[in-house]
């Protein structure tokens, strides 16, 4: 197999890894998410509520999320301009 076919191959298994771990059931992310947004939909129908949050504040694991976001997002980067090279 020559190199870009492994290249090629190599960004397949990534995708379908991100695929498989996109689809697991994260209960505790997602009750977490419908909470929030429940209740900021109530706070909106309170005609008496007037101090809605304006900006979310970020937890641990958000941070770590964005910067494992930015690291793949880097590393496809690098990877599409190899393959442009070649």
């Amino acid at each position: 197999m020559n190199k870009i076919g492994r290249i090629i191959f190599l960004i397949i298994v990534i995708l379908l890894i991100g695929i498989i771990i996109g689809s697991i059931n994260t209960v505790g992310q997602r009750s977490y998410f419908e909470n929030a947004k429940d209740e900021f939909e109530n706070n909106i129908k309170d005609p008496n509520h007037t101090n809605l949050p304006v900006v979310v504040e970020k937890d641990r694991t958000t941070k770590i999320a964005q910067k494992i976001d930015t690291t793949i997002y880097n590393n496809f980067k690098k990877i599409l301009k190899k393959i442009a090279q070649d």
